[in-house]
């Protein structure tokens, strides 16, 4: 006779461990650097960054993107974040060769304001 209790308890015993093991190896495979720990060992082609701080989330419904007034943008603090980024990269000598922003505003400043070079603007299309 099978014992259903035990065959439940087999199966999800099985589960649980292919997740668990599926959890480790991708744990495994994200790092996460500093600034310093990165100028120290450079890698890679790419130093993503969104923007900084712009407060609220998303933008207003009937915003212009070529309108930063009709936009979320960076606020005081953001601004001094940007400028302190920039600092910071600077003064662990990373440098770029090319520096591309979005076409939203909050990312175009962003991108000035840390005063790494000049910025080339994308678009989505």
């Amino acid at each position: 006779m099978i014992n259903f209790e035990d065959t439940f308890f087999r199966i999800n015993t099985r589960r649980i461990c292919i997740f668990l093991v599926l959890i480790l190896v991708k744990s495994n495979l994200v790092f996460s650097y500093t600034l310093k720990e990165y100028a120290k060992n450079p890698f890679g082609n790419v130093l993503f960054i969104r923007h900084a701080i712009a407060p609220g989330y998303g933008d207003p419904q009937n915003f212009v993107l070529n309108d930063c007034s009709t936009q979320r943008n960076l606020n005081y603090e953001g601004r001094a974040q940007a400028v302190q980024i920039g600092r910071i990269i600077k003064k662990e000598g990373i440098k770029f060769l090319k520096i591309y922003s979005s076409e939203w505003c909050r990312c175009l400043e962003t991108a000035r304001l840390t005063d790494l070079g000049e910025s080339k603007k994308t678009s989505r299309n």
